[in-house]
């Protein structure tokens, strides 16, 4: 007879106390889940349960074992005729939204190299019934839920059953807040397109605070943007909202003379999601600013605003808090535009590779006047809050003292950060004006 540890007599080990799950065994001491398949859903995601045609699930728990929060769960899954092996390993962590509840992260994606991915798996204590998504029965009782999906069919197999038999007392003991926190209960995102993408300017927002800033700095020039990036998708029982917000900006002294620097950054001001209820949660967000092989770029240029010459660009310098791709130098590329100084013009350039350079001169006298950079922020991308890319650009006075312009151009192609679905493209321009003499 073979012997089976039963999914959730496995959790105990962590929280301390003793759980069983309220599911049929077997002659084999198996323990048996049910829940429902939604067959081939839409990849752009689920308007109703109405509109999809289900079907029963079987989840036969053959065997679960754990080395410390690492968790090796094997079974079989039936439906549809059909029956599918599992085996996955996956790592307990708290749960993102509700204190007290446990997440198993398996971080599977949406992946057609394998038959069926484990994309969430969620232990939820006293659920309520807006978070069931298949049996709104189990309201107020302790439950497991486990969302797979069939990467051939599109099935999306949601598997509910109910825990009893809890050790309140041992569960009141267990500080979870010392357990690792998952970021997501999420799960639409793993498995849609997103049904819709959008863009928000949000700059009004935030212009009380940054207003404050400017007159504190009274001898400074400086202009701002923030800009929502959106990603809404369509999952059972309502819709899952990822924002990422970023801030652009540049400063600089409002007036001087001789070599001046002006700073500019592109920072990932905050992140939130809004899950299928309607709440709003803090500090996470799949959206994510750049990619390794499609980074953010930056792009600089002095023009000469009421003048009727431009000052010339001097020096470049740049920075970064980003996810790299590695644990080695930062490779960048940069390029340069020559041209007149009296009027606008194309200008020549060039492209060069560095690697982990902070700044570069790009001017040290002659007859080619530097108008313009830009650089990429190759294998890098930004998923958290408080990182950043910045650029800074040191000016020298040219011809008449007058006013006249600096403008940094952020170009961003955003994506989400699990299943690397391309979102769009956002372009946040700033720019200030100066007296130059």
């Amino acid at each position: 007879m073979r012997k089976v540890i039963s999914l959730l007599f496995a959790i105990t080990f962590i929280v301390t106390s003793s759980i069983t799950v309220s599911a049929q065994s077997t002659e084999k001491n198996e323990e048996i889940l049910r829940g429902k398949a939604l067959l081939e859903v839409p990849e752009d995601g689920i308007e109703s349960l109405e509109s999809i045609k289900q079907k029963d699930v079987q989840f036969i728990v053959e065997d679960l074992s754990m080395n410390g929060l690492n968790l090796h769960l094997k079974g079989e899954i039936s439906y549809n005729d059909q029956v599918y092996s599992i085996n996955k390993k996956g790592k307990i962590k708290g749960s993102a939204q509700n204190k007290g509840d446990l997440n198993i992260e398996f971080k599977e994606k949406k992946d057609s190299n394998q038959e069926i991915s484990l994309v969430n798996a969620l232990v939820k204590y006293d659920v309520a019934e807006e978070n069931l998504l298949v049996n709104k029965s189990l309201e107020n009782n302790s439950i497991i839920q486990l969302i797979f999906l069939n990467n051939i069919t599109n099935d999306l197999i949601i598997v509910e059953d109910k825990i009893s038999d809890i050790n309140g007392k041992a569960l009141q003991q267990v500080n979870k807040d010392t357990m690792e926190k998952a970021d997501f209960d999420v799960w639409g995102h793993k498995v849609f397109k997103a049904a819709k993408v959008e863009q928000r300017d949000v700059t009004a927002l935030y212009q009380k605070e940054e207003d404050g800033l400017i007159s504190i700095m009274s001898t400074n020039v400086s202009d701002y943007v923030y800009r929502d990036l959106i990603a809404s998708y369509r999952i059972v029982g309502g819709t899952e909202t990822h924002v990422t917000t970023v801030r652009a900006s540049i400063t600089g002294s409002s007036g001087w003379s001789g070599t001046q620097p002006f700073f500019t950054e592109l920072e990932v001001y905050s992140m939130r999601y809004t899950d299928k209820n309607g709440k709003s949660h803090s500090g996470a967000s799949v959206v994510q600013a750049g990619h390794y092989s499609n980074p953010v770029k930056w792009y600089a240029e002095i023009n000469k605003g009421s003048s009727s010459n431009r000052d010339i660009l001097q020096k470049i310098g740049w920075d970064k808090s980003a996810i790299s791709k590695s644990s080695g130098n930062l490779s960048l590329s940069f390029g340069i535009g020559w041209g007149p100084l009296s009027y606008s013009y194309t200008p020549s350039s060039f492209s060069q590779t560095v690697t982990e350079a902070s700044s570069t001169q790009i001017y040290s006298g002659g007859s080619r006047y530097p108008g313009d950079a830009s650089v990429s922020f190759s294998n890098t991308y930004l998923h958290r809050s408080g990182q950043f890319y910045n650029g800074t650009l040191w000016v020298t006075h040219n011809g008449s003292n007058t006013t006249k312009n600096a403008k940094s151009v952020y170009t961003i192609p955003y994506y989400n950060n699990d299943t690397l679905e391309y979102l769009g493209t956002a372009t946040l321009t700033t720019d200030v004006n100066y007296i130059s003499k």
